[in-house]
């Protein structure tokens, strides 16, 4: 098998390489790969590099790998992309709408926000130079 390396960075350029070849198909679920070792001897390269791009591919759920078994392309069930997501029939019963980009303007409590002054409070009469906002003025006590 051909794997394309081309890049500047090694280990992302065989990352997407053995990714393209398992969505390409020309890597099949349950292909035993080849050891670390002697795909780092084939390539020429660090097998401390192989270990790494198989271990992300692993956690990406492309490969699967077993003490004593090597590793091997995961089963995989074909994925139907459609158009995009759709929001579910019963929507409108979520109490929330937490959809990325969707912001909920009939939350926002924008009467208690209007009615805040639009400058801090004065400071504090006693001549603390205390500014008071929520809390009372640690030395005087007033609010």
């Amino acid at each position: 098998m051909h794997l394309d390396l081309s890049g500047t960075r090694i280990r992302v350029g065989l990352e997407t390489a053995l990714r393209d070849a398992i969505q390409a198909g020309r890597l099949r679920s349950g292909t035993r790969l080849p050891s670390s070792r002697a795909l780092a001897t084939d390539l020429g390269i660090a097998r401390n590099t192989i270990a790494e791009v198989y271990s992300q591919l692993v956690a990406e759920g492309w490969l699967t790998a077993r003490t004593g078994s090597g590793t091997s392309v995961a089963e995989r069930q074909a994925i139907d992309v459609g158009p995009g997501l759709s929001a579910p029939a019963d929507f409108a019963a979520y109490r929330y709408d937490l959809r990325a980009g969707e912001s909920d303007l009939s939350a926002f409590p924008r009467r208690a926000w209007q009615v805040l002054p639009a400058r801090p409070s004065p400071p504090c009469p006693t001549g603390c130079s205390v500014v008071r906002i929520r809390a009372a003025c640690r030395r005087c006590g007033r609010p």
